[in-house]
C-alpha cells in the first residue's frame, strides 16, 4: 500500500515535469492537487491547469490569449489524447505541411506522436480541455487503472486514431453538454467528480461512428493560408478602408474561390460577416476608452460613413445600439467604483 501510494506521487511528479518542458512553461501554483503553469511570449500569455485524475490519465484547462504557441511535448505514439476547443480556434500543421483547423464545439484526438511544433490562433485567443491517457503506465504500471476504466482506452485509440495525425470530430449538443460539466465544480468533490466525467467522455467516444462524426473540413496550403493572414492584416490595419472581394484577390494574387474559401477555413466566417464583427468590437472598444467620443466619429474610424447603417450594424452584433451600449459602459464603471 506504502508503495502504491509513493508510485502514485511520483508518477504525478514525472507529469508535473514534463508538463513545464512541454509547455515551455513557468510553475505558477499548487491549489488541492491542481497546478497552474503560465506561458508568456511577445505576441500574448497562457494558461495551462492540470491535474492527474487517477495515474495515467490526466486533465488539463487550457486558456490561451495569444497568436502562436511552440510545443516541445513529444511522445512515442503510446497515447490517446482529446482536446475540446470551447473557445476560439486552432491551427495545426499536418505532417505534408498543409494546415488544418479546428473550431469552438470540437474533439480533435490524436497519439500525441507528432505533436511538437508550432500552433496558432487565429483568433487570438483559445480556451478548451484536453485528457490524456498514458496506454502504456495503465497497462503496465497502474493495470487496476485500465481495469476500473469503462471502456478499452487502447482499442479507442486504435479505432479512432491513426499514427501522425489528428481525428476532428464535429462539435454537436451531446458533446458540449459533456464538457460544460467539467467547469465550476466545488473543489471538495473536483476528483471524483472528474473521473467520472472522463469515464463518460470515453463512452460517448465509444459510441462514435468516426465515418459519420468526422469533420471533412478542407485542409488549405501554407502559402494560401499565408496570404490570407496578409490580408487580414491589411484590412484590419485601416478600419475606414473598404475593399472588394476581387480587389482582396487581385492585390493577394488568389483566386476568388481560394479567397472565400480559405479565409473561411482560417477564421472561421465570410470576408464580409468577419470584418463586420472585427469593426463593431473595435467600435465598442473606442466606446468603452474614449466616452466622449461623438458616435458618428466611432462610426467613421471604423468604416462607416453612415451612422444609421453603423447602428444596425452595431445592433446586429452587439445586441443593443452604440448609444445604449456606451451608457451601459458608463453604469458598469461606476458600479466597479463603488465596489472597489
Amino acid at each position: 500500500m506504502v508503495w502504491e501510494v509513493v508510485n502514485r506521487l511520483a508518477y504525478a511528479m514525472e507529469r508535473r515535469d514534463a508538463v513545464l518542458k512541454g509547455h515551455n512553461a513557468s510553475f505558477a501554483g499548487n491549489s488541492g492537487g491542481e497546478f497552474t503553469y503560465r506561458i508568456t511570449s511577445e505576441n500574448g500569455v497562457g494558461e495551462v491547469r492540470h491535474r492527474c485524475v487517477i495515474p495515467g490519465i490526466e486533465l488539463m484547462f487550457n486558456d490561451y490569449r495569444m497568436e502562436n504557441y511552440t510545443s516541445n511535448v513529444s511522445g512515442t505514439g503510446a497515447s490517446l489524447v482529446l482536446d475540446y476547443c470551447r473557445e476560439g480556434r486552432l491551427e495545426f500543421r499536418t505532417k505534408d505541411g498543409q494546415s488544418g483547423f479546428f473550431e469552438s464545439g470540437d474533439v480533435s484526438l490524436d497519439r500525441r506522436d507528432s505533436h511538437a511544433g508550432l500552433y496558432e490562433f487565429p483568433l487570438k485567443r483559445y480556451s478548451g480541455i484536453s485528457i490524456g491517457i498514458d496506454l502504456k503506465s495503465i497497462s503496465c504500471d497502474f493495470p487496476e487503472v485500465a481495469r476500473s476504466l469503462p471502456v478499452d482506452a487502447a482499442r479507442l485509440q486504435e479505432r479512432l486514431t491513426n499514427p501522425g495525425a489528428r481525428t476532428i470530430i464535429k462539435g454537436n449538443t451531446s458533446l458540449q453538454r459533456i464538457f460544460d460539466g467539467f467547469y465550476d465544480v466545488p473543489k471538495n468533490i473536483s476528483q471524483a467528480y472528474f473521473l467520472i466525467k472522463v469515464q463518460e467522455v470515453l463512452v460517448y467516444l465509444e459510441t462514435v461512428d468516426v465515418a459519420e462524426s468526422s469533420d471533412k473540413r478542407k485542409y488549405f496550403s501554407r502559402a494560401h493560408v499565408e496570404k490570407v493572414k496578409a490580408m487580414h492584416a491589411f484590412m484590419v490595419a485601416d478600419l475606414s478602408r473598404h475593399y472588394t472581394i476581387r480587389e482582396l484577390a487581385d492585390t493577394f494574387e488568389l483566386s476568388l474561390s481560394t479567397l472565400k474559401s480559405c479565409f473561411k477555413g482560417v477564421y472561421g466566417d465570410s470576408v464580409y460577416s468577419y470584418m463586420r464583427s472585427y469593426r463593431v468590437n473595435r467600435a465598442a472598444e473606442m466606446i468603452s476608452e474614449n466616452p466622449g467620443l461623438s458616435i458618428s466619429s466611432v462610426a467613421a474610424a471604423v468604416g462607416y460613413a453612415n451612422p444609421s447603417k453603423f447602428s444596425d450594424a452595431f445592433r446586429g452584433v452587439m445586441g443593443c445600439l452604440p448609444s445604449e451600449y456606451r451608457v451601459e459602459m458608463k453604469h458598469s464603471k461606476e458600479r466597479r467604483s463603488v465596489w472597489s
